[in-house]
């Protein structure tokens, strides 16, 4: 990639440490992220401690972890996104009619993203807010969002993804997981059937930009006891529905970041000691 003639160079190097906690957290030290930035380590500790005066990253111990100055800007940058606040009425209405909580999800790396919360009037709801990242094999959201990415993309995020057992009904091979895909195209939903959390049983759909392309995801969260089989197809269609008011609403040329199921970053491998 050519370079910017307006780059500056300590700047670039200070993002780029960023980016390298973000993806080791608590993992690496002043010294292997200095040998990955390819900075002298006493410049690196420099810079570390600027960015953790700034509340941007936190020590901890002898590494480093994400602070909570950039919570603060995801959380501004996600309220600034269009399909954000489209999504609000259109989730406060299904959650109102079907009586649990909804949220809209995007794909994030390898999670899944909840960029809005409508939470259910019942005492039994799950508790995940807005800028929340949770498991793709596991979640409703996260196999709609997978079952749409074209086949070369997702091999390579799956050659990286990790798919823990959260439940005994969890699916942790990429096989069987894929074997879902098919259906979920045609049928237009994913279902969670208590493999993220025991007890609940989740629903998505598909929500298309003016292209067509899925960008995103419409999830509801209920009990196997409030939604059992038989209610599944009629509170599929109420999701649908509303996935399509919501995709009818998007602005037609939406440049916005991370609504595109881009091509997901490869990990980086921890540099050898030297």
């Amino acid at each position: 990639m050519t370079k910017s003639p307006y780059e500056i160079p300590s700047l670039a190097k200070a993002c780029r440490l960023l980016q390298l906690v973000a993806e080791h957290q608590g993992e690496w030290t002043a010294t292997e992220l200095a040998r990955a930035i390819e900075t002298p380590r006493t410049t690196c500790f420099r810079m570390l401690q600027t960015l953790a005066q700034e509340k941007l990253i936190l020590a901890d111990g002898s590494s480093y972890r994400l602070g909570p100055g950039l919570v603060r800007l995801g959380l501004k940058t996600l309220e600034g996104l269009s399909i954000r606040r489209l999504c609000v009425p259109v989730l406060r209405e299904l959650s109102k009619s079907l009586g649990e909580t909804v949220h809209l999800a995007i794909l994030c790396d390898d999670r899944s993203l909840l960029l809005e919360v409508c939470d259910s009037p019942q005492s039994q709801r799950v508790s995940s807010r807005p800028g929340s990242l949770v498991w793709l094999h596991a979640s409703a959201t996260g196999k709609v969002l997978l079952a749409h990415l074209d086949a070369a993309r997702r091999d390579e995020l799956f050659a990286r993804l990790e798919m823990p057992a959260l439940t005994p009904r969890s699916l942790t091979s990429p096989d069987l997981l894929s074997a879902q895909f098919p259906a979920i195209r045609e049928q237009s939903y994913a279902i969670d059937d208590e493999e993220y959390q025991h007890d609940y049983r989740c629903l998505a759909v598909p929500v298309k930009d003016a292209q067509g392309e899925v960008i995103a995801a419409i999830g509801m969260t209920s009990s196997p006891s409030r939604l059992p089989y038989a209610s599944i197809a009629a509170t599929v269609s109420r999701l649908q529905e509303g996935a399509r008011v919501l995709s009818f609403n998007l602005p037609a040329n939406s440049e916005e970041p991370g609504l595109k199921l881009k091509k997901p970053r490869k990990k980086r491998v921890k540099p050898n000691p030297t």
